[in-house]
């Protein structure tokens, strides 16, 4: 998680370029049931989110992320399993994320972001 933070973590600049985007997609490709399980380890809950919320709202890779059917269903899982599961930590992290970064507008947010949670939990209910 160290390393993944040191390369998209808070300064995300390689990662909103677009001549890069396909690169970038593959990694989340590849990374993506990692950061999505990770959301219920009390211990890396912090900076999955950071990341997670970096591939959700850069302008080059986001709608891909989006229409990315198993990222979908993957993290719809990965919801479930963290309000199933004991740590109470990793849920309100969840929460506070979707509260302040979602929910709120931001300078990186949008109703794109929005509407892609509010898909997934859609689904879920």
């Amino acid at each position: 998680m160290q390393i993944f933070m040191l390369c998209i973590g808070n300064n995300a600049q390689g990662l909103n370029q677009s001549q890069n985007a396909d690169s970038w997609f593959k990694v989340f490709q590849k990374i993506k049931d990692f950061i999505l399980i990770a959301i219920c380890d009390e211990e890396l809950v912090n900076d999955t989110l950071v990341i997670l919320h970096q591939f959700l709202t850069s302008p080059a890779l986001k709608f891909q992320v989006y229409d990315y059917e198993d990222c979908r269903d993957q993290l719809q899982r990965s919801i479930e399993l963290l309000y199933d599961g004991n740590s109470e930590y990793c849920k309100e992290r969840f929460r506070e994320y979707l509260e302040e970064k979602v929910v709120q507008r931001t300078e990186d947010t949008d109703n794109a972001l929005k509407k892609f949670f509010k898909n997934i939990i859609y689904k879920m209910s």
